[in-house]
């Protein structure tokens, strides 16, 4: 146990090609931190070659193209060396859904399914017992002054979500709130997968309340600003919709929730 009661840990990030592996998306880059005593003691880094292409929202997001991509090693050539280095850890995951979704689908793609472990994920100990404005990992840094140079880089991202764990747990520990109480066991990762996990908060938090927000989203003639009034959330052919009314459009749309690329609430 390290002295400020954390074990030892492995903080996980993965960059992606959308948000649904059963739909073909696939993992590009993937960062597993092996941390102790707030001392980063091994790692595993690398791009990933999704052998499809990135798609141009996903490279507005985490900056990634196919040109970085291209000589990097397939998942099957690196899952052995993953799975041994995850298993028996303890692991560290902002929004472990999505996440552990993809890791779950590449490695049994390869043959290989990931064992029972212990999980912490910092998504949910920001939503259960703190009030952010925001808890995407990007504003929560923001929040708690964590410096970030390379946001939504793997590497990147798992250290600050480590560091975002660290400040979070100084401040649950003045409530009496100890490790055991932000551990979660998962014995079955895909009884824990919960689709409606992945679906961005702010959206989740608006549905059918009348309240207006922004999204930047991606259309068929490119890139648009759209003020929206959300309603709800549908799944068609396995990739999820957000049905919304459409104040440029004046009437109910349909955005594609993979093709948003940020949310902004609080739209007067």
């Amino acid at each position: 146990m390290e002295e400020n009661g954390i074990p030892e840990i492995v903080a996980v990030d993965v960059e992606t090609t959308g948000l649904y592996p059963e739909q073909e998306d696939r993992i590009c880059e993937i960062a597993l931190l092996r941390i102790k005593n707030n001392n980063l003691i091994e790692k595993f880094v690398t791009l990933v070659n999704p052998e499809r292409e990135i798609s141009y929202s996903a490279y507005l997001v985490n900056g990634i193209t196919n040109q970085m991509v291209e000589d990097a090693p397939r998942f099957n050539e690196i899952a052995e060396d993953v799975f041994n280095f995850i298993q028996n850890r303890i692991l560290l995951i902002h929004n472990a859904s999505l996440d552990l979704s993809f890791l779950n689908y590449e490695l049994k793609s390869c043959g290989l399914y990931l064992p029972g472990f212990k999980l912490i994920d910092t998504l949910k100990i920001a939503r259960r017992f703190f009030e952010f404005p925001s808890n995407s990992l990007k504003n929560l840094a923001s929040y708690l002054e964590i410096p970030q140079k390379n946001f939504h880089r793997a590497e990147s991202d798992a250290w600050t979500a480590y560091m975002v764990f660290l400040l979070l747990y100084d401040e649950l520990k003045k409530r009496k709130i100890y490790l055991e109480n932000l551990l979660t066991t998962i014995e079955n990762v895909e009884r824990y997968l919960k689709p409606e996990d992945i679906l961005p908060p702010p959206i989740l938090k608006n549905l059918g309340k009348g309240e207006k927000i922004k999204i930047r989203y991606i259309g068929r003639s490119g890139e648009t600003l759209r003020e929206i009034y959300p309603l709800q959330i549908i799944k068609e052919r396995g990739v999820y919709y957000l049905v919304a009314f459409c104040c440029l459009r004046k009437g109910e749309r349909k955005f594609r929730l993979d093709r948003i690329v940020e949310v902004m609430e609080n739209i007067e």
